[in-house]
Order: C-alpha cells, then structure tokens, then sequence
C-alpha cells in the first residue's frame, strides 16, 4: 500500500489550531479558512464505465536506481472486484506531458494473454511509456495514443490521461481520468526489478482485418506480427476447414483470398506449429444490388431510401456516395433491401453509388441534387393536362393545354384563373388550341379554325390572314412589335399592322417545316421539319431562316426526334443573345420521353450541345432568361450560367412561366397524377 506520512502533519496543524484558541483578550477573529488536503485517488472513464477509486484500490511502486537519473512508476489501479485492472507505467517521471504509442511488442488483440508478443529487446519493452486495461474477462488492451499530462508537487504526483484504446472488433474506445498518489516514492524498488509485461513468445496476432465483409474471391488484408515470411506456414481459415489462398505475406501482413468454402464467423491464423489465433469475424455476402431510389430530386440535408438487395443490416457496412465521392451519406437504417442515408453536403447530381466492402452497385440514373425554392401552390381548381404553354403580356397570363387543348385560362393577378375558353372566335366543335403567344401589345392563340388576337385576354379577334379560308389553321407563328407572321403549308403570311392586314408570300423551302420560332429582334428564325419527325434512328435536319422566313436552309447540325405530339410545344426556344434550345430525344426507333434531353447551340443550329442531363419537359425564354424543367427547375439569366432548384416535393414539371413577379410551374404529382400550378418569387 501507499504510505501517506500526512498523519503527523495533519496532527501538527491540529496543535497548532488549539493553540490558538487558547489566547485571551482577543479583538477580533480572523475568518476561518478551509484547507483541502491531497488524497490518493482516482477518477476517470474506461470502457464507458465512470470509475472513482480510493487508496485501497491503488498501489504503486516507484523504481530508481543509484546513478540513473531516470525514475519509472508503476500504477496498478484495480477497477472492480472481478479483478479489472488499469495499469500505468511512466518510464520517465518528470513533470510535463508525454505522448503515448502503442506499445512495442503488445498486440490490439482482445484474446488470452499467450496472444501477447515478443519485444524487440528488453531495453525498448521496458523503458517505454504504456498504459494497459485487462478487462474481467482477461483481455488485454495497450493503449494505442493520446497524452499523459504529469504534475510533480514534493513527493505528490498527480497524472493525467487522454487516451485510445483498439479492439479489432469493435473499434477505437478512449478513456480519460486523472489519479493522485501521496508519497509516490515510499515504495521503492531498483529498477533491475521492472518486470516486462510482454514476454517474449511466437504466437501470431491479428491487429487488424480489412474488410470484414465480403464474398468469395475477394482479397483481404490481415496485419498483425509474428508472421511467417515463407507463405506455406501461414494457415489462414474464413469460418471453414478450407484454407484461404494467399497472395503475399510479411511478418506482419497477409493478403488472402476468401475461399468458397467458408462461412461467416471468426477468421483463424496459424503459423507453423503456434496456437491458433482467432480474430474477428469475417461476414460472408452476396453481391450488393441496387434497383431503385426516391425522391428523385433532392437537396443536401434530405433523406434518401435506397432499395436493392444483399444490403448489411449493420449501418456502417453500407458506405453510400454521391456522384462517385464527392459526397458520403450517413446511413440512418438498414435492412437487407432498404437503406435510408441523408444527403452529406458534398453531394452532387450523379449516381449513388452503395459499396459494401469491396463490392458495390451504382443507380442507373443520376440523381438530382439542387437549392430549393419556396414553392407555394396557386389558388386553382381546374382540370388541365400535364402539359401546358403559356404567354404573357404585362399583368395578363394565359394557358392553354399543350396538345389540342379544349381550355384557355387567363390570369390577371397570377392567383386567380378564368377560363376564357367560350370567349374565342371559333366554332367550338372540334375547336383545338395548338399554340399560344404574345408580343409586347396582344396575345394571340392559333387554332385548326384559325388564330384570335386579344390586347386583355377577354375580349377576342379572329385574324384573317387568307380571305378565301379564314378558317385556315396555323402552327407556327412568330410575333414581333407590330409584326405577325403565320406559317401555313408553303406559303408565309405577314401583317405589318398587328394582324388588321396581311400580304402572302410562297415560300417553297418551307414545306413540311412548321412550329417556326424567332429570337427576340427577328434575326434569326427557326424551324422543324415536322413532315420529317418519324420515330426512327435517323437524326433530324434542323432549318433556319436569315431574311424573316422567306428562304429556309438545313442547318448543318443534326437533331433527335421531337416530342411535341406528346403535348410539348414549349420544346424549341431562341435567346437574343445564347442561341438556340431544342428538346429532343437523340435518334431512336422508340423514343421515350425519359431519354429527353435540352440541347443548346450557339451557331444558329449547325452544332449542338446538350445542356443537361435529366430528363425535361419544358423550355422557356422570357427576355434575357431562360428556364428549362422537369424533376428540377432550372434558371439561367444569361442563358449559360444555371441554378437547379427543385420542384415541390413529389412532383415533376411540365410547365413554366414568369409572371406578375413569380416563376409559375405547371406541375403532376408522381404518385397521384394530380396537377397543380405552383409559384416562386423571382430570384
């Protein structure tokens, strides 16, 4: 036991104390004062426990030898009756903080002491610093970092500690405390009498396994000491009776090969004729599969549910990424088909990638990561189609379905929509909306009976650009200023007055072209040939127009196969500026709206390059904007340079318009197919 020769002098205070009680005549007393007196204690955490000891759980032997200057100590701190100890042996005492190894010739491994290995001599195992835990059940621990912070006060000496201990099998733990020991000299040994922990012996040991999970065929990194450098007397066993092949081994490292022939459970080693070594266990899998993901559109923060097959239901095994590591999510639940992980704040739009030890699958879309806009839904309650079109002239919007649409709604606040579908000039039998427009002083619709102008989208004009069939149907049409031009078959119809009058031009290059679009000043137009939108596998001319659709050439850039008679006739846009959006689908025999891409070129159509890749349902060009959508929202204000936004939660957009200071988005929601029109202040 520690001795503490504090008796006496507590006796002598105490004297001391009495003596002076006894004087008379006294004018005042001086106020009483506490004094704390140092005791041999400890306090701390290890292994999770909070442990406070007194003396009778301590001891200490102090070694010093005469003419060495250099003093150890040891501590043995018993931290139960089941006979848990924490020793600390200090080859250096001297005020001051040192920094802890892992000790030399000590082994991680949590096993029977016979597991512990040889030093490399005596002088290095008995003059290095180490701080060990034996639990109840004899495993033994070396701590593998951290500090021990020494305080030297006469013959009290008080040290700190903040360390790490390694179990294979479960990781890295720590312990942190403090213990004070009085009179840490009193039991004093030479220091011929320090007693190495460690005794030399050949058994091997397994520090580490990586991974410890896997199938048959994949390799796997054992690191430990005493290992044979001749790769036949090293046994290596996964669970079975079957060795593993090994492809290199050092003295302190083995690379295997699982076998077929083993099973989840301990992984064994033994070297020529040591016992044996059983280390962690090592978890057979299937190959990891990954068939789905929602929501398909998210933002960093988000929970994401993963679905596939062959999943761990242990969290941590499962290492998702997004976008091949730009970002790795927490894993918050995992069964064998389901992982549900939140979006880390690296993430970017991509495939997520599920890796389980050296095993992984990827999504075979991207997924989309992207800022988020307050979305409000509008007060609306009609029935309208998934797609739409809009036009706006100052405060008065209207819509139309986007395929031969039997409604036209105007808004003139953006939260409140007449339908003004009956005020049209045309006979309603078999009437069918086909596109919707505005210019900076109406707002035109072109029909199968004709095209209707209207300066506050209530009141409505039939335009009459052919005499001898004012019933003729338009598709394209361009309106500029004053100036309306209307496409039918080969013959261009243009008014200079707003549509009052209109002269003809026959325009032979124009035949089969139609859905004819213009950039803001009228310089360049554009066209498809719809005659030639066949879905097949070859690749569609593109046409322009440099003289206000007069004469049209095939631009040298080719396209895919369009999708407006799916109902999108917001799919070819032009800037003043950025050039020219076209959506398509690249040439297919059986094009799909989910390979729809949003293709850009910025030489007038003899190139093109695409800007995305999600799948998108509409473009916009409203001035020097441009919007495209789909599961995001997506906002240039060049034209080149965008923010991904996404879409309210659990819908896709088919849709968009600014207006009256919002973004508005024509929207259906995935699972229930209802539709809904959002908005979002403008940014």
């Amino acid at each position: 036991m520690i001795k503490k020769p504090l008796l006496t002098i507590g006796g002598l205070m105490l004297l001391i104390a009495v003596m002076g009680s006894c004087k008379k005549d006294t004018v005042s007393t001086a106020p009483t004062t506490t004094t704390t007196v140092p005791q041999t204690n400890f306090s701390g955490v290890v292994d999770g426990r909070t442990l406070s000891l007194s003396e009778s759980s301590m001891s200490a032997v102090y070694y010093a030898t005469d003419g060495d200057a250099t003093k150890a100590l040891l501590s043995t701190n018993t931290l139960s009756s089941a006979g848990d100890q924490l020793v600390l042996y200090i080859a250096d005492v001297k005020a001051g903080t040192q920094t802890l190894t892992k000790k030399l010739g000590t082994s991680s491994n949590p096993g029977s002491p016979s597991l512990r290995v040889n030093g490399t001599s005596a002088v290095s195992t008995t003059t290095q610093t180490y701080i060990r835990y034996k639990t109840t059940g004899g495993n033994l621990f070396y701590a593998i970092s951290g500090t021990i912070d020494i305080t030297i006060d006469g013959n009290n000496i008080t040290i700190k500690w903040d360390i790490k201990f390694m179990n294979p099998t479960s990781g890295e733990f720590p312990s942190k405390g403090s213990l004070t020991i009085l009179n840490y000299t009193a039991n004093k040994k030479a220091k011929s009498e320090i007693v190495d922990p460690t005794p030399q012996t050949i058994a091997p040991t397994i520090e580490s396994i990586t991974p410890l999970i896997g199938t048959a065929g994949d390799t796997v990194t054992i690191k430990g000491v005493n290992y044979s450098t001749t790769m036949a007397e090293n046994i290596v066993n996964f669970g079975g009776s079957t060795p593993a092949r090994l492809l290199q081994v050092t003295s302190t490292t083995i690379r295997a090969i699982v076998p077929k022939q083993g099973y989840t459970g301990a992984i064994t080693i033994k070297i020529k004729n040591s016992d044996l070594c059983t280390g962690p266990t090592f978890t057979y899998i299937s190959p990891v599969a990954v068939t789905s993901y929602a929501p398909l559109a998210i933002k960093i923060g988000d929970t994401v549910t993963i679905k596939g097959a062959n999943f761990s239901t242990k969290a941590s095994d499962n290492v998702v990424s997004f976008n091949n590591g730009a970002g790795y999510a927490q894993v918050i639940a995992a069964t064998a088909s389901q992982l549900s992980v939140v979006v880390p704040s690296g993430a970017t739009t991509g495939r997520i990638t599920v890796s389980i030890g050296s095993h992984s699958a990827k999504t075979s879309t991207d997924i989309v990561v992207a800022n988020s806009l307050a979305w409000q839904s509008v007060n609306f309650n009609g029935s309208i189609s998934n797609y739409n079109q809009a036009a706006t002239l100052g405060t008065k919007t209207i819509f139309a379905g986007g395929l031969k649409s039997t409604y036209l709604y105007l808004t003139t606040d953006g939260s409140n929509f007449t339908n003004v579908y009956n005020n049209l000039p045309f006979n309603k039998t078999a009437l069918e909306i086909r596109l919707v427009a505005a210019n900076d002083s109406a707002l035109f619709v072109t029909s199968n009976y004709g095209v209707a102008k209207s300066k506050d989208g209530v009141t409505w004009t039939q335009l009459v650009p052919n005499p001898n069939n004012p019933t003729m149907g338009f598709t394209g049409i361009v309106a500029l200023g004053n100036t309306v031009n209307l496409v039918n078959g080969t013959t261009l119809y243009t008014s200079t007055d707003g549509g009052k009058t209109f002269t003809n031009t026959f325009v032979p290059s124009l035949n089969g072209l139609d859905y004819i679009t213009s950039d803001a000043a009228g310089k360049y137009w554009y066209a498809v040939d719809a005659a030639g939108n066949l879905p097949n596998a070859a690749a569609k001319k593109f046409y322009r127009s440099t003289d206000q659709g007069k004469t049209w050439v095939a631009t040298k850039g080719t396209t895919g196969y369009y999708l407006y008679g799916f109902g999108q006739q917001e799919y070819l846009k032009a800037h003043s500026t950025a050039g020219v959006f076209v959506l398509y689908t690249p040439p297919s025999t059986s094009p799909s709206l989910a390979d729809q891409r949003l293709y850009k070129s910025t030489n007038q159509g003899d190139s093109w390059s695409r800007v995305n890749d999600e799948a998108t349902y509409v473009v916009k060009v409203t001035g020097s904007e441009v919007m495209y959508a789909g599961l995001t929202f997506n906002l240039s204000k060049d034209g080149s340079n965008y923010t991904k936004y996404l879409a309210p939660a659990g819908y896709t957009i088919y849709g968009a318009e600014k207006s009256n200071g919002y973004y508005y988005i024509f929207a259906t929601n995935n699972t229930t197919s209802a539709r809904r029109i959002f908005r979002a202040a403008i940014q």
